[in-house]
């Protein structure tokens, strides 16, 4: 009964996740293949799952010690790496820009990870290659998927009137095109003028 009832749980989350990429891609104007957004949902369904400390590496390091092992061992790390980037960038982008001086490393790194993914994929042969154009579109346009979780983040997870003013204090604090976007998208209109008077 325990499968039966995790299936059942793992299908409706799915479909959730679904109909939440679906909208937010809508939303955010990112007209992509549909295998990238099933893709994006298979990457939601993964985190839900997330073990304490799984996202607690130090990303360039793993990208440079997956460079050094087998085949195969590099594409599980890279794959690891590469979505945990586009987790860690697209749903919690305002805890990772109040610890880091910059969010453009998880950027670089998800999308270089991705872009090795892809030439990685081809050259094993998996999956007959049609995984790779979706990691060759997650790397080129990682920026993108970024929005879009973003969008799942913003308007189903933290929906609510403190993740607003965090979000409003961290426009306030220094400006930026995504806190911008970020703020209009959920009824907040920033306007760039005096900062010190709210």
């Amino acid at each position: 009964m325990a499968d039966k009832d995790s299936t059942l749980v793992s299908q409706q989350t799915g479909e959730v996740f679904h109909d939440l990429v679906v909208e937010a891609m809508t939303s955010e104007a990112v007209n992509s293949p549909r295998e990238t957004g099933y893709y994006l949902v298979t990457v939601l369904q993964r985190f839900v799952r997330l073990t304490p400390g799984e996202l607690e590496k130090v990303f360039g390091v793993e990208l440079l010690k997956a460079g050094n092992e087998t085949p195969v061992t590099r594409y599980v790390q890279l794959k690891s790496l590469a979505d945990s980037s586009l987790f860690l960038s697209g749903i919690f982008l305002d805890h990772l820009e109040s610890r880091l001086p910059t969010t453009e490393y998880f950027f670089d790194i998800g999308s270089r990870a991705y872009l090795d993914l892809g030439s990685l994929d081809r050259e094993l042969g998996r999956s007959e290659g049609e995984i790779a154009p979706v990691y060759m579109e997650l790397s080129q346009h990682f920026d993108a998927y970024v929005r879009v979780l973003s969008h799942i983040a913003d308007s189903a997870l933290f929906n609510d009137t403190e993740s607003r003013m965090r979000l409003y204090k961290a426009w306030a604090e220094g400006s930026n095109d995504r806190y911008t976007h970020r703020l209009t998208r959920s009824g907040v209109l920033p306007v760039d003028g005096d900062k010190t008077r709210h």
